[in-house]
């Protein structure tokens, strides 16, 4: 599995455990269901392929070897498309979506390979996702030791979340998270999984963790999304849940509590036109959610315009 714009180099892609130093061997690309993917350089010993274009391809190698005439690589290449999603199997790699200059953009498609493991440090945050529109599969591995803090969130950031804005029809699905940690301020839009979900679709997805959130003015919690938003199609949450721990607190300039001005949801902080099926919230433990002054809904917090739950 290679991604659209890497080579592939021929030196050690196959070799025989009793090869005859006479044996030679002949490297050509060959096509599946008409399509040719993969180029090879004749003399530089190398296949390359376009950036861009997915898709399936072979790698053809005839030898003189009676045993092993001939050898076929079968080669998968990624293009972040939503029939061939880079894979991503590293935190790193992870950490590249929707940076400046980097391929992987937020209009792609992802599907992890591995599970994910942060390290544990002071020095290790996750700057949320900002502006998904493409789809991202987690192919039911999970993400674990996410930490989120008002430092790695960068300033003007209003929506916090894994991804900090879900987009119109964008997908996220098939996702574990565990010992998410979110600890900010000032943020108007706050949920594990995505912040502000703006007509797209979470699916499959459970998180464990704590949700710390303290605003002067009205702020949306949610355990998986805190403002959930229809526009001509459906917000959709299905079959999520959250568990842990919540705290949810609202100050004034002076620090005393102000009223009704956090809204907390155990899946949906706010819900509009959404529909939220099969999904829940538990909590952890004797005195575990925290909630000052507002509005608070096991399921969700505010539900207007005709939702369905």
């Amino acid at each position: 599995v290679i991604e659209d714009g890497d080579t592939i180099s021929t030196d050690g892609l196959v070799d025989f455990k009793y090869r005859d130093e006479h044996t030679q061997l002949t490297f050509s690309a060959g096509d599946v269901d008409g399509k040719t993917i993969l180029t090879y350089h004749d003399g530089e010993g190398f296949f390359t392929t376009e950036s861009g274009k997915g898709g399936e391809g072979k790698i053809i190698i005839t030898t003189t070897n009676r045993n092993y005439p001939e050898l076929v690589v079968n080669v998968l290449v990624c293009d972040g498309s939503e029939e061939y999603p880079y894979i991503i199997s590293s935190a790193d790699a992870l950490s590249q979506i929707g940076k400046e200059d980097s391929k992987y953009t937020t209009s792609k498609s992802y599907k992890l390979g591995a599970d994910i493991i942060f390290p544990i440090a002071d020095d290790v945050s996750w700057t949320p996702i900002s502006s998904f529109s493409g789809v991202f599969d987690g192919n039911f591995y999970t993400i674990s030791n996410i930490t989120i803090t008002n430092e790695s969130a960068p300033t003007g950031m209003e929506s916090v979340g894994f991804i900090s804005t879900l987009e119109k029809d964008a997908v996220i699905k098939n996702l574990y998270i565990k010992g998410l940690s979110i600890n900010v301020a000032d943020r108007a839009n706050v949920g594990s999984v995505v912040g502000y979900n703006k007509a797209g679709t979470i699916q499959t997805t459970e998180v464990t963790g704590v949700i710390s959130s303290i605003k002067t003015n009205l702020c949306y919690v949610g355990g998986i999304v805190g403002r959930n938003e229809a526009d001509t199609t459906k917000a959709h949450i299905d079959r999520c849940g959250f568990e842990g721990k919540v705290v949810v607190k609202g100050f004034d300039d002076d620090e005393e509590p102000l009223n009704h001005n956090q809204v907390f949801g155990g899946v949906a902080g706010y819900n509009y036109g959404g529909v939220v099926s099969e999904s829940y919230f538990r909590c952890v433990g004797e005195g575990q959610i925290s909630i000052g002054t507002g509005l608070f809904g096991g399921i969700v917090g505010m539900n207007e315009e005709k939702d369905t739950l």
